[in-house]
């Protein structure tokens, strides 16, 4: 109803779609055939894992947090104080996704 006020309404154009719904099923049913979650659950927690030694090591990451392959670093000039590293995590960004395609 908050939206309705304002004269917002939802819209989805995929909302009913059939396709849209045989291709979620298909997906889900790839996701549970080759055991998809659990092999993102295993190789993000080595990942994790990893990375919690490189944090030990040096002092630019303040946090690592997430779940599987859904994991977020937080980059910081000082692991005291936890002042962001701004224009690191920029460069670090950029660098992902020019080189290894990887999306931040």
């Amino acid at each position: 109803s908050a939206f309705e006020s304002l004269g917002v309404e939802y819209f989805n154009t995929f909302a009913a779609s059939p396709v849209c719904s045989a291709a979620g099923l298909s997906m889900l049913h790839v996701l549970s055939k080759y055991e998809l979650q659990k092999n993102a659950l295993e190789v993000g927690s080595m990942l994790m894992k990893l990375l919690s030694e490189v944090k030990a090591r040096h002092g630019w990451i303040g946090d690592i947090r997430g779940s599987g392959f859904f994991l977020g670093i937080e980059l910081v000039r000082n692991q005291s104080t936890l002042k962001p590293a701004t224009e690191e995590t920029s460069f670090v960004c950029s660098m992902l996704k020019e080189k290894y395609r990887v999306l931040t």
